[in-house]
């Protein structure tokens, strides 16, 4: 019954999801021109969660991710040294059962990205430090 109840919560939450106008999930259905109006972040997650074409290719116009990122991006791999925009390209924002931590300090601000499919799934953790990826446990 626990497992019913979460498989028909999933699903509503996908759909809610889907029908939200600035889900990532949505980004897909925009035209180019209304890409360009989008945030790098925005964007970066949205092609985290859905692999558009035409949002790569407005990524890739604006030049935000370096050629070492997009073949970890293309892989959906994290590694140490990546933007925080090019964790959100590969990963996404983190789930409904994830989320992200803030740490702020005099010598800047911190992040704990939590990335978990579900509430049974060990969580993975990525570090971002001043908007680069420090460190990730799994």
């Amino acid at each position: 019954m626990k497992k019913y109840i979460h498989q028909l919560l999933s699903a509503s939450f996908a759909v809610i999801v889907i029908g939200c106008a600035g889900s990532p999930m949505n980004m897909a259905s925009l035209s180019p021109s209304q890409l360009t109006t989008q945030s790098n972040g925005a964007l970066a997650n949205g092609y985290g969660i859905v692999r558009d074409s035409e949002v790569r290719a407005e990524l890739e116009r604006r030049k935000i991710f370096t050629s070492q990122e997009w073949p970890l991006i293309d892989a959906k791999s994290v590694a140490v040294g990546m933007s925080e925009l090019a964790l959100l390209a590969s990963q996404g924002l983190p789930g409904i059962y994830g989320g992200v931590n803030t740490t702020v300090t005099a010598s800047g601000a911190s992040k704990q990205y939590v990335y978990r499919l579900t509430e049974y799934h060990k969580p993975t953790y990525v570090y971002v430090d001043n908007g680069k990826v420090t460190a990730y446990q799994r």
